[in-house]
């Protein structure tokens, strides 16, 4: 019963054996953009028969089964006719999505990989959803809110912390120093009036290790009291709330 089994498998082409288990598509053009290679991945994501993309037919038989995607069909085509550099793409097959590589190989042919990422675009689009309601609600608070790294430079503002400051957008960027941001307000003349004594609370809410408020007096006149909350890599959450 060995003998067998092993003949069986040094009979199998080691190559078949990894086209069959990818979860990506392959497809393998020669300089005639007739298919050489394919696994049965590719008619898989694509959603055809096995024998329609088989071994000598051309790439518009391909470029056929993509017929709702009819731009990307001819950019695809000209782009395998025209030019030498790799082509990516994504390619709607039904309701899911392919990203579709094309890669030029040596011989004048040319690799096509296709991998489904529907569940990653849904991820995306999700995110991208969670990303919008948050900004969302942070830029609708009524008090100002923003989040300083370690080295003290913005990680992110609402809509009110700029309000407050009379900030450009500029200054708003993720990676602003804060010392930009209090140089700035100082020419406006709203920078805090001790801004020697303006890091004690972020000095009381680290070593307390949670939220310690201050009210901090501005050169135009004003009060702002500033909560500080630690955050575990040595940055910080401020909510700046004019009283």
């Amino acid at each position: 019963m060995y003998a067998p089994m092993c003949a069986r498998m040094f009979m199998t082409n080691p190559l078949d054996i990894i086209l069959t288990n990818m979860q990506q598509g392959i497809v393998l053009l020669n300089a005639n953009l007739r298919v050489v290679l394919v696994n049965d991945r590719f008619t898989e994501l694509l959603r055809v028969p096995k024998w329609l993309i088989a071994v000598g037919v051309d790439a518009n038989t391909i470029a056929g089964q993509m017929v709702a995607n009819g731009d990307q069909c001819q950019i695809w085509l000209l782009h395998l006719l025209m030019n030498s550099t790799a082509l990516h793409q994504q390619i709607e097959i039904g309701d899911g999505l392919l990203a579709f590589a094309s890669t030029p190989v040596d011989d004048g042919g040319w690799l096509i990989q296709c991998e489904d990422i529907s569940q990653l675009a849904g991820l995306e689009r999700s995110l991208a959803e969670q990303r919008g309601l948050f900004d969302t609600a942070l830029d609708n608070m009524p008090h100002g809110l923003c989040m300083f790294d370690a080295d003290k430079n913005l990680m992110l503002c609402n809509a009110a912390y700029a309000r407050l400051y009379c900030l450009p957008e500029q200054l708003t960027r993720s990676g602003t120093p804060l010392h930009y941001i209090l140089d700035y307000r100082q020419t406006l003349g709203n920078a805090p009036a001790h801004r020697e004594s303006y890091f004690d609370v972020v000095v009381e809410a680290a070593l307390k290790g949670s939220t310690a408020s201050q009210n901090i007096a501005l050169m135009d006149g004003r009060v702002v009291k500033i909560s500080h909350k630690p955050m575990e890599n040595g940055g910080y959450v401020a909510a700046h709330e004019d009283v």
